[in-house]
């Protein structure tokens, strides 16, 4: 992974939107330069992300740890998928709602 390049924003970069906060660069604003990509970022910004914003650039943040290593067994992994308990107590039936008022006759 190439090294950011840390610098003051210059005219050039006014305008540009920046990949992570989505909102324009300002000429004098420090900005990082992704050295992969070359797409420029607010250094808080950068900074706040860990590298690159850009999906699928070679400077972006770190992926997620890897899995822990198999512990010996044969057999091929299984998703963990949620569970929800059934309720305890039955769901409460509600009283149906009054009928629509009927408009009062002209006098």
């Amino acid at each position: 992974m190439a090294a950011a390049s840390h610098r003051t924003a210059t005219s050039d970069d006014s305008g540009r939107t920046c990949p992570y906060c989505r909102f324009p660069l300002k000429v004098g604003a420090e900005v990082d330069g992704c050295g992969e990509c070359h797409a420029v970022h607010h250094a808080d910004c950068w900074q706040e992300g860990g590298g690159c914003a850009v999906v699928g650039c070679a400077g972006a943040a770190s992926a997620p740890a890897a899995p822990p290593p198999d512990r010996g067994g044969s057999e091929a992994p299984t998703a963990v998928l949620p569970t929800f308990a059934a309720p305890s107590d039955p769901v409460p039936s509600w009283p149906a709602p009054p009928p629509p008022a009927q408009p009062r006759p002209a006098e």
